[in-house]
């Protein structure tokens, strides 16, 4: 580590003697400016020069335990030259060149940099705008040395140890060009030069330089707070508040109040926001803030909040500190417009930013929650809460869905040529996804756009999980869209119960269930080769429907009675929407529903069905879970309709909506490849399908004896005989031989439904209901018989078969017992 030292002591040596002699070549301004004059040339050698310096000054700091090398006779510099020590000698008394020796050097080069800085160029360059670019980038270049160099050495009692003028000199260069564009002299640093491409981007540059000395003179030296702090490098507290000021005028003007914005005066102190903003305010801080200068701006306020007070003490210190962190969250109000011109294409920066303003808005206490006793009205806690008011309508940004024509994954154009829909908040990681969502939890009662953004983007979540091979846009994983959805419920107190349950509806997807047009391309294709193909696209929405009955039915207490009939019409609709008219599907064959427009709305339909019912069968089963003890004492445990809001209307259109779910099912299979026969994958699917309508036939009083009923009529209808309840031995009439495929299937579905109904054991058991159910037991003897009858002599006489011994079985063991 010693010889590492030695050669970067050596190396800085000879630097500052070549600077010596290139400041030789220069000459004064005849007006009496500071600083020397050089010419293009002489320049670049000076860059190069400036350069070098950085990296010796940044190789010494990386050193490790260099601290731990200072030699028992070594002391450090305390700005003026050692008597002992000849010119030039960089050793000390022991012979050791050791750290302290190598600050000497550093010190003697920042006293040549200071004594001609700023670098000016020729009289007859001045209104050249390429060339002033240039040298404003070396000039950034040497206030950036002499802060390395210098802001070394800084005294635990805020005393610089070693040429304290460098401070103040980088000071008043710093200060006018981060100045807010009043006058037309200052660096407009945020208006960028099209015309000279070369000179914006060496102001670019050079804007970045300076900043990165901001940081240095903002923030505590040595460290950001505690024991290991060294001070502030700009030792007046006035020329730091100044400085902090100028940056905030050039980086973070003051917005106008948001669109939506909702505050009473007395939450409103005036400090984040103005009424009576310019009106370029906006457009300019999106062009400082795409470049790579605004997103160094943007790092340093995200540094600034360990440089928050609140402001306790007295005299001036105390008010520039209140000064100060009225400041400070008046930039933070502009970031949100930095992450929307980011557009998600920075996304260490992004959390960055959003890390910031949650812990900014963590220290915010709404007033209305708290005591009245313990209320504060100050300047600085209404700021804040005005500052978050703000933000609850500004973040609004990140989630709106715009159109875009390219793949995020990809970056390749969609085949379809549509312009899909994303917003920024899905383009970034997942880490900085719940950075989004937790703010928007911290900050509570979020707006009606902000929710219906949300409710789109975790139903494009549940439309494209299944079908990730014919997905063009990025959405969500599964784990954030729960995240999101579980955000939201925590804040269903704070938003109205109309715009929740909205919300609730539309993030699961289930109203247009996208997924289904995919399905119908894959059918017009004749890519579908498995009979288990249309089950995928059926059941792919589970994971949304399982969601949203859970919310649902946890939405408030008693949920059955509050929620229910808000919902119904929507449940009514999804209910309805799956009517099949058999007329209709008797004309209709297979290969022509595979070419049917039809078939993704059919689909569709199912999806919803199935959706109405498991939302129904889930507040059944909540209501038995919290009203068990007075439902055990209800004549075979039925749920009576005050406790559920059904009735015979919505009973009615429950049955059809089942009877419809299994003819739609077998056309549409039938349609996609599959064999309807006793197989496995027909058991499976149909017992999937009727699960949540099975136990709604449990827990509805007489809703079972109905279905018996409409099953064997519509068996009877089918095999083209009325159904008489009393005469069950009329022959059946013959139909024509086209339709007698389709309606052969029909019945076939019906009854394997019946029996996989009969046979259920959870998480109800039907077979038990009956046993108890005296006219139940009559009605199911009657309705077997009745269809034994059709089915005898045909090919579907075994499944009547099955039918009549399962209920056979079944009314057995009720005698038995």
């Amino acid at each position: 580590t010693r010889e590492k030292v030695q050669n970067l002591a050596i190396i800085l040596e000879t630097l500052r003697i070549k600077f010596v002699e290139l400041v030789h070549l220069g000459r004064k301004s005849n007006d009496n400016q500071v600083g020397i004059i050089l010419s293009l040339k002489e320049l670049e050698t000076l860059d190069i020069f400036i350069h070098t310096v950085r990296l010796v000054q940044r190789r010494f700091e990386s050193i490790p335990g260099v601290e731990n090398l200072r030699g028992a006779t070594e002391k450090p510099y305390a700005g003026k030259s050692n008597k002992r020590q000849r010119k030039g000698d960089t050793k000390s008394s022991n012979g050791a060149i050791g750290p302290d020796n190598y600050r000497i050097t550093a010190s003697k080069l920042l006293l040549l940099l200071l004594e001609n800085f700023p670098i000016r160029p020729l009289e007859h360059q001045y209104s050249q705008n390429s060339v002033q670019s240039q040298y404003e980038l070396s000039n950034a270049g040497i206030c950036s040395a002499l802060a390395e160099l210098g802001g070394d050495v800084v005294d635990a009692d805020n005393s610089v140890a070693s040429a304290p003028s460098w401070v103040d000199t980088v000071f008043s260069y710093i200060f006018p060009r981060l100045a807010y564009k009043s006058n037309d002299d200052d660096l407009k640093i945020d208006d960028p030069d099209e015309s000279n491409p070369q000179a914006e981007e060496s102001r670019v540059v050079a804007t970045q330089m300076l900043l990165k000395v901001v940081k240095k003179l903002l923030l505590q030296a040595g460290g950001i707070s505690g024991q290991f702090s060294k001070g502030f490098l700009l030792k007046n507290s006035l020329k730091r508040h100044e400085l902090l000021e100028a940056f905030a005028g050039a980086f973070f003007p003051r917005l106008d109040f948001p669109f939506g914005f909702k505050g009473s005066n007395s939450q409103i102190s005036g400090d984040i926001y103005d009424s009576s903003s310019a009106d370029d305010v906006v457009h300019r801080i999106e062009k400082s803030a795409s470049s790579s200068a605004g997103r160094a701006a943007a790092l340093l306020v995200t540094s600034l909040v360990h440089q928050m007070s609140d402001g306790r003490g007295s005299g001036d210190a105390s008010s520039l500190q209140k000064k100060g962190h009225l400041l400070i969250l008046q930039m933070t109000s502009v970031l949100p417009l930095y992450l929307d011109a980011w557009k998600g294409l920075y996304p260490v920066e992004s959390g960055l930013v959003l890390a910031f303003i949650l812990s900014i808005v963590k220290q915010w206490s709404p007033v209305d929650n708290l005591p009245k006793h313990t209320r504060e009205e100050s300047q600085a806690s209404r700021a804040l809460t005005e500052l978050c008011f703000g933000l609850r309508c500004s973040l609004d940004v990140l989630f709106v869905q715009t159109p875009s024509t390219l793949s995020s994954s990809t970056g390749k154009r969609s085949k379809t040529g549509v312009k899909n829909q994303s917003s920024i908040f899905e383009s970034l990681p997942e880490p900085v996804q719940k950075l989004c969502i937790g703010l928007i939890g911290m900050l509570k009662c979020p707006t009606e756009s902000l929710t219906k953004s949300l409710a789109t983007i975790c139903a494009k979540s549940c439309a494209f999980e299944i079908h990730a091979d014919d997905r063009v846009v990025k959405t969500v994983s599964a784990s954030m869209s729960n995240y999101i959805m579980e955000v939201m419920n925590s804040l269903r107190k704070s938003i109205p119960m109309p715009t929740y349950i909205t919300f609730l509806l539309d993030s699961s997807g289930i109203q247009r269930a996208v997924g289904t047009q995919t399905f119908q391309k894959r059918m017009e294709q004749g890519n579908l080769t498995r009979s288990d193909d249309i089950g995928s696209y059926i059941f792919s929405y589970d994971r949304a429907i399982e969601h949203l009955t859970r919310f649902l039915s946890g939405s408030c207490k008693n949920a059955s009675a509050k929620v229910l009939p808000m919902i119904r019409p929507i449940l009514e609709q999804w209910l309805t929407a799956a009517r099949f008219d058999t007329q209709e599907s008797k004309s209709v064959s297979a290969h022509d529903l595979k070419k049917s427009s039809q078939t993704g709305r059919v689909i569709k339909q199912l999806i919803q069905t199935r959706a109405s019912l498991s939302i129904l069968a889930a507040f059944a089963l909540d209501e038995i879970t919290n009203r068990y003890n007075i439902l055990k004492q209800c004549p075979n445990f039925f749920i009576p309709a005050e406790y559920l809001e059904l009735d015979e209307k919505l009973d009615t259109v429950i049955l059809d909506s089942i009877m419809s779910t299994c003819e739609t099912s077998t056309v549409i299979w039938s349609a996609s490849g599959g064999q309807f026969d006793d197989s496995i994958e027909q058991h499976l699917f149909l017992a999937r399908m009727l699960g949540p309508a099975t136990i709604l036939l449990r827990y509805r009083d007489g809703m079972l004896k109905r279905y018996l009923k409409a099953v064997c009529q519509r068996i009877s209808s089918l095999q083209g005989t009325k159904y008489q309840q009393k005469d069950s031995s009329k022959a059946v009439e013959s139909t024509e031989s086209d339709s007698r495929g389709i309606s052969t299937n029909l019945a076939e579905i019906h009854m394997s439904a019946l029996l996989l109904i009969l046979k259920c054991k959870e998480p109800i058991s039907i077979s038990n209901l009956v046993v108890r159910n005296e006219d139940l037991k009559i009605a199911l003897l009657e309705v077997s018989n009745e269809i034994e009858g059709l089915m005898k002599g045909g090919h579907l006489g075994y499944l009547s078969g099955k039918l009549q011994h399962q209920v056979k079985l079944i009314c057995e063991l009720g005698l038995a017992k």
